[in-house]
């Protein structure tokens, strides 16, 4: 564990390059490059967020979500889901951080789902609508 400020580390300022510059090949259209950008951001961002000790609530939290949301980003859901988890077990976080920490396996769980539904062949797709009750 470090007694540095982590936000003064080195990967985070080269996480927030790869973020950046993932984000803008992302609005251009390049998606490849993009996920690529996400991963590498959310592999430096995780090595900075697991040196931050439970006593020091708000930054470990920032920085989980922030290491989190950026697997989520590169499609990464299983690892972004399994990073969340272990804050969670290993606590340390501010109420709002475990909050937004459980939003995100939500999240990463709804979207596997939809991708398992999108690849089998077998699902057939049936829309549903409301009942208009009569009166």
């Amino acid at each position: 564990m470090t007694t540095q400020n982590p936000f003064l580390d080195p990967r985070r300022a080269e996480s927030e390059e790869h973020a950046f510059r993932a984000e803008r090949a992302w609005a251009d259209g390049r998606r490849d490059e993009a996920l690529q950008g996400f991963e590498l951001a959310a592999q430096l961002e995780e090595a900075v967020a697991r040196t931050v000790p439970p006593t020091s609530t708000r930054v470990r939290s920032l920085l989980a979500i922030s290491a989190v949301s950026l697997w989520y980003k590169a499609n990464q859901l299983d690892r972004a889901k399994r990073l969340a988890h272990v804050f969670l077990a290993d606590g340390g976080l501010t109420e709002q951080g475990q909050r937004d920490l459980e939003r995100l396996v939500d999240a990463c769980c709804r979207e596997m789902e939809l991708a398992g539904l999108a690849l089998d062949p077998g699902i057939i797709p049936v829309e549903v609508k409301p009942s208009k009750r009569s009166k």
